[in-house]
C-alpha cells in the first residue's frame, strides 16, 4: 500500500529531469564574443561539491574548449585578422562551405573526413560562423548529423572579428 501511495505521488508532482537530448543552439553576438573570450556569464560557479574541494571557496567554471568553425570564402576568412586579436581565446579553422555541403544545402558523402581532417573533435563545442545565418544554421544540423553533438552557431551575419568586438 505504501509503495503505491508513493509511486501515485511521483506520478502527480512528476520527476524532476534533465533534458539530456543534443540540440543544435544559435548564438547572438554578446553571447559568441564570450566564447571567444572564455568569459561566460552564463555558466554557473562550482557545484557544492566543487566548493566543499575547495575548502568552502567558490571557484568560477573552468574554461570550456570551444572550436571555432570559419565557412566563409578562404579569401575572406583567411584576410580577417583574428590572430591579431589578443582578447581571443579559441582558435578559428577556416573551411570553406562548399566543401561540407552542396549548392542545394545538402552533405557531401565525406564530411566526416573533412571535419577531422580540419583537427575537429566530435566531443568538444562547435561554433560555426558563415555569411548568411540560414547557411551557418544549416552546416550546425549538417556538423550534429555527422556526430558533432555540442555545435552552436551565430546567428547574424559574420563579417569578420572585429564586428564581433565593437560595442
Amino acid at each position: 500500500m505504501k509503495t503505491l501511495l508513493f509511486v501515485s505521488i511521483l506520478a502527480l508532482i512528476g520527476c524532476q529531469t534533465n533534458n539530456t537530448v543534443a540540440s543544435i543552439e544559435a548564438l547572438n553576438k554578446k553571447e559568441l564574443r564570450g566564447y571567444f573570450t572564455q568569459n561566460l556569464q552564463t555558466l554557473a560557479w562550482s557545484s557544492k561539491a566543487r566548493s566543499r574541494a575547495l575548502g568552502g571557496m567558490r571557484a568560477p567554471p573552468a574554461p570550456v574548449k570551444v572550436q571555432i568553425l570559419d565557412t566563409r570564402e578562404p579569401k575572406i576568412s583567411l584576410a580577417d585578422n583574428w590572430q591579431q586579436e589578443k582578447r581571443l581565446k579559441s582558435t578559428i579553422t577556416p573551411l570553406y562551405w562548399k566543401e561540407l555541403m552542396d549548392e542545394d544545402q545538402q552533405p557531401r558523402p565525406d564530411i566526416r573526413s573533412k571535419l577531422k581532417a580540419a583537427g575537429l573533435q566530435k566531443y568538444e563545442l562547435l561554433l560555426i560562423l558563415s555569411d548568411t545565418a540560414a547557411r551557418a544554421r544549416r552546416l550546425a544540423e549538417i556538423t550534429f548529423q555527422a556526430g558533432y553533438a555540442k555545435t552552436k552557431y551565430y546567428d547574424a551575419s559574420y563579417v569578420g572579428i572585429a564586428d564581433i568586438f565593437a560595442e
